[in-house]
């Protein structure tokens, strides 16, 4: 299957969740304002930090959320969260890619400690200026959660 196949099947396997109507979405989503992406959130994130051209051409198509049930699943905690009337928690994001999770969370507990790892020098590059874009700070370490940097499971 071709790349360009490949982001078809995954735009329909997006549209088909049923998880995408319990998302709250923000009325700029789809949107690209000065080379940043507007995602379901208000949370800005620069093109070239996820999928380039692929995300351009996915993100007005699936409304904004590229993973609706990690997504609504991810709603439901913050949602749970905020429930407990905690003020500060701390959140760590293994990956380092767009750190929009990481984000949103910042938008829901702003006391918060947040810390981002990831192996991927290009990624770990990429969501400091996310971060930085959406005036969010959190702490940003290159590096790999165990004991090479082979991948698999």
């Amino acid at each position: 299957m071709s790349r360009n196949g490949d982001w078809e099947d995954r735009i329909k396997n997006v549209l088909s969740c049923p998880d995408n109507e319990m998302i709250r979405r923000v009325s700029d989503t789809r949107k690209i304002k000065s080379g940043k992406q507007i995602m379901h959130n208000f949370i800005k994130i620069i093109l070239s930090s996820y999928y380039d051209q692929e995300l351009k051409q996915m993100v007005p198509v699936i409304k904004g959320i590229p993973l609706p049930r990690k997504d609504y699943a991810f709603q439901l905690l913050l949602y749970y969260l905020k429930l407990q009337n905690i003020s500060q928690y701390t959140m760590k994001e293994l990956g380092l890619f767009w750190a929009l999770y990481l984000m949103r969370f910042r938008i829901y507990f702003a006391n918060s400690m947040n810390y981002l790892v990831g192996p991927d020098p290009f990624n770990s590059t990429c969501a400091p200026r996310n971060f930085s874009n959406n005036q969010f700070e959190s702490r940003f370490m290159n590096g790999f959660v165990s004991e090479s940097k082979k991948s698999g499971c």
